[in-house]
């Protein structure tokens, strides 16, 4: 293998079209200072190749046989790298998978010299760069390597969001060394070269967390940029094809959970005081934390096991737009309450006991006296169901500190009329109607909620049981139904009818003949209540 190598030198002279293979060496010392000899003879040129790699690109000569080629590089403006290759002509209707700019390269143009023999290549360039040039015969072609520049390194923002641009004409790799008690980030990008655009030299910041850059070209070859910051925050890369991008944000030190109060406590450490928007979702019931700008240290774990109320808890690192998220299983969400230390470096994130003081939640239980609804084949009636069910939950929500209106409390029957007028009557801040379904086909099963389209802040009380009864119970989700029931529609407040299940459906009405499940649905129903509550507001 022949090799020719070397970066830019002096200005030379005019380009001396080769004229016979024999003089390919004299050029190649003319050019550079140092050449190789090449076998003095001429070939096939295949074809042209480009190819973008890690710390360096190339332009692939095919070539058949062995043929003498010289290169060398011209002052001007643009600058200019010449390849000649003594060989036949390229073929017609070449076209290269080129992008301007990369490498440096704005565009590539080749000709046949037919008196000479030559091929000539010629690559315009953007600004001077390093090069070598070589003859590999394993895949018999001549590699022209240009190496990636680091065109620009700059500071934008202020205070959280301070980040530092690191800008390359092609995708480097870089070697990271993160700050330590001296309050010094060093980045090495080994196998580039500083663009001339990119001077050697350093520039202080002000209102940032970096302090000053300093940039300098590495010995034997590379770049080195060393960063002067706060040691309380945390470099994060974000490294694409083009560059690195180095923001430097406030870290999330610790993630821990315990019970305080006799209800469950988020802790969160950090460096500084961080932004937190907070969302509480369904399906699963979560609340999720974003603490934004913030970055996560190493030794955080990703997942937490749950006490009390929270089932579990996983942090992890966003990075569009750039967050440390913090996401808690809930199987029961009342609210929670979110406070920052004195210090602005503790966050602390309660989630309060069930506190239902105040409110007013009308139970209705479906059916009743001589209307006994769904019937199943082991012989279950659906008012006697729905009663109990219905008793339960109004204790469950006396336990929480509720005010308990029911439109039943023994086998009677009551109109539906008169049970939306009992709910308005008491201003109830819900309505909860329970009722079991049935179909003549018997495979149907699982659970549906039902609300009426005009009655107000109904579809989000349905959404909130529906999810929570499918969660705590594991039945086949039917989703949400609309129908305009005069009990729902009759509602002067948020109003829901819970289908809990089909009694015509052998295998759920085996389910709901046992006690214990039975107070599975009432968890399901009062969770949903809480969640809605939570977010809706009690009042």
């Amino acid at each position: 293998m022949k090799t020719v190598a070397g970066r830019r030198p002096a200005a030379v002279g005019p380009y001396v079209t080769l004229l016979a293979a024999a003089m390919v060496c004299a050029l190649l010392c003319l050019a550079s200072g140092r050449a190789e000899a090449t076998t003095a003879s001429a070939g096939r040129v295949l074809g042209l190749d480009w190819r973008v790699a890690n710390d360096r690109a190339a332009l692939v000569i095919g070539v058949a046989g062995r043929p003498a080629f010289a290169v060398r590089d011209l002052d001007g403006e643009p600058p200019l790298l010449v390849v000649d290759v003594l060989g036949s002509p390229l073929p017609s209707g070449l076209v290269l998978p080129l992008t301007a700019g990369e490498a440096g390269l704005r565009r590539v143009s080749w000709e046949h010299q037919a008196g000479s023999g030559l091929t000539r290549i010629v690559l315009e360039l953007e600004a001077p760069v390093s090069y070598r040039v070589r003859f590999d015969a394993l895949t018999s072609c001549v590699l022209v390597e240009i190496d990636y520049q680091v065109i620009r390194v700059a500071h934008e923002g202020e205070g959280n969001d301070s980040r530092l641009l690191i800008e390359t004409n092609g995708p480097v790799s870089y070697h990271m060394v993160p700050p330590g008690g001296n309050g010094r980030l060093v980045i090495d990008v080994p196998c580039a070269g500083l663009s001339p655009h990119q001077p050697a030299g350093s520039f202080a910041v002000r209102g940032s967390p970096v302090r000053r850059v300093t940039v300098t070209a590495g010995q034997p070859g590379g770049v080195r940029i060393a960063v002067d910051v706060d040691p309380t925050v945390v470099p994060y890369p974000v490294h694409d094809g083009r560059g690195l991008q180095i923001t430097f944000t406030p870290r999330v030190r610790k993630v821990s959970l315990r019970m305080a109060g006799g209800a469950p406590q988020l802790v969160v450490l950090t460096t500084t005081r961080v932004g937190v928007q907070a969302a509480f979702l369904l399906r699963p019931a979560r609340l999720v934390l974003d603490l934004q700008g913030a970055s996560l240290a190493l030794d955080v774990p990703p997942e937490l096991e749950g006490v009390g109320a929270v089932t579990a808890v996983s942090v992890t690192q966003q990075t569009d737009p750039l967050a440390v998220r913090i996401v808690v299983g809930l199987g029961q969400y009342a609210g929670h309450v979110a406070n920052w230390s004195q210090a602005g470096t503790v966050l602390r994130v309660d989630f309060p006991l069930p506190d239902l003081r105040g409110v007013v939640v009308a139970v209705d239980a479906g059916h009743g006296g001589y209307d006994p609804g769904a019937l199943s084949r082991s012989g279950l009636q659906e008012k006697d169901v729905t009663l109990d069910l219905a008793l339960a939950l109004g204790a469950r929500l006396r336990q929480a500190g509720a005010t308990v209106v029911q439109t039943r409390t023994e086998d009677v029957f009551v109109s539906n009329e008169r049970r939306a007028e009992i709910a308005n009557t008491a201003r109830a801040r819900v309505l909860i109607s329970i009722h079991l379904n049935s179909y003549r086909d018997p495979s149907v099963r699982g659970a549906e909620t039902y609300y009426s389209r005009v009655n107000r802040g109904g579809a989000g009380l349905a959404e909130h049981l529906q999810a929570s009864l499918v969660e705590r119970t594991g039945l086949w989700d039917r989703g949400l139904r609309t129908e305009e029931f005069v009990v729902l529609r009759e509602a002067a407040m948020p109003a829901a009818m819970v289908e809990a299940l089909y009694l015509s459906s052998p295998d759920d009405a085996a389910l709901v003949a046992d006690p214990a499940f039975r107070e599975r649905l009432v968890e399901g129903i009062f969770a949903g209540l809480l969640s809605y509550l939570a977010v809706h507001g009690k009042r």
